[in-house]
């Protein structure tokens, strides 16, 4: 029987299991890469952030996750609670779920090969003392007794698994337009255009928000996103005192951060924000509740109370 290895089993786990499906897309692609962390930094199933040259909490949230700690921590007990991540806080342990953890079997296997294995009952004689080969008669490459089966290619040529971009759901015209009224004019005034000698052209950005929105971000992730690069790339390109002369210019590094979903944390600045993160954290524990208990009421958003922390404001 073929071997099943750890990232198979989580690939499976992300597809079929319940609870972690009924966290929603997004809590499903930051579990698959925290136990990544932990299948790569980790021992035995087992990570210790910060230990023998793994990442720490904040290095996996701030620049794996693209969170702040406070909100990692928050996925980190909705997963403990739904059995598919263990986290000792006390320590500071991350580690695999029961069904992702090494058998005794394969623990033992590991140890055992550490001290060199366990040594051959037998051994083979050399080529050149194996009297078997004294009488072994090899057939000659296009030779007549040499049959088409043997002249065939010994594997078959490799399939590509390449993922078809057509298959990805294409957004609401009206959601596009929607993001891109609110964004389009922001974006080029952070580019540094001048509004009297530059031509207002921002049209490139609705592309960038039809693109980020294919993806699966958020009108407000899609936002902090474009204006995060804009802002970076402009700075950049002002040091080594150039102009950039069109939106275009920023077409390569926003497809770049929207492909490796390089979306900045939401930092909370204001005792408003603080409190709606709070009210966010103590929303999304009863909605993990309220999921295990067969209920589909839609994930909350930290982003949302947020948003609306400062709408108030």
């Amino acid at each position: 029987m073929a071997r099943v290895t750890t990232e198979q089993k989580m690939l499976q786990m992300a597809t079929h299991n319940i609870r972690l499906r009924a966290l929603g897309h997004a809590a499903i692609g930051i579990w698959v890469q925290l136990i990544s962390y932990i299948i790569e930094y980790g021992t035995d199933g087992v990570l210790v952030p910060g230990r023998d040259g793994a990442p720490t909490l904040a290095e996996i949230a701030e620049v794996g996750l693209r969170m702040d700690v406070t909100e990692l921590v928050t996925h980190l007990e909705t997963y403990v609670e739904t059995q598919l991540i263990t986290h000792d806080r006390a320590i500071g342990t991350i580690g695999l779920p029961g069904a992702l953890m090494p058998s005794r079997k394969a623990l033992a296997a590991r140890e055992n090969g550490k001290k060199g294995g366990r040594p051959p009952t037998k051994t083979n004689p050399k080529p050149q003392d194996d009297p078997r080969q004294r009488t072994a008669i090899m057939g000659i490459a296009g030779g007549k007794d040499m049959t088409a089966e043997t002249r065939r290619e010994t594997h078959d040529p490799k399939l590509g698994l390449e993922v078809n971009n057509n298959l990805k759901a294409k957004p609401a015209a009206q959601d596009v337009d929607a993001v891109f009224r609110v964004l389009g004019r922001k974006a080029w005034d952070a580019a540094g255009f001048d509004p009297v000698r530059d031509k207002g052209n921002w049209g490139q950005v609705r592309q960038w928000v039809a693109d980020a929105l294919a993806e699966g971000l958020s009108a407000a992730e899609t936002e902090r996103l474009v204006m995060d690069v804009v802002a970076k790339v402009t700075d950049r390109q002002r040091q080594k005192g150039q102009t950039i002369k069109h939106m275009g210019y920023f077409n390569a590094a926003i497809g770049q951060a929207i492909k490796a979903r390089d979306i900045p944390a939401l930092v909370c600045t204001t005792e408003a924000e603080f409190a709606a993160e709070a009210a966010y954290t103590e929303a999304h524990r009863q909605w993990v509740l309220a999921a295990a208990s067969g209920s589909d009421a839609p994930q909350p958003r930290r982003e949302d109370f947020i948003a609306s922390a400062r709408a108030a404001a």
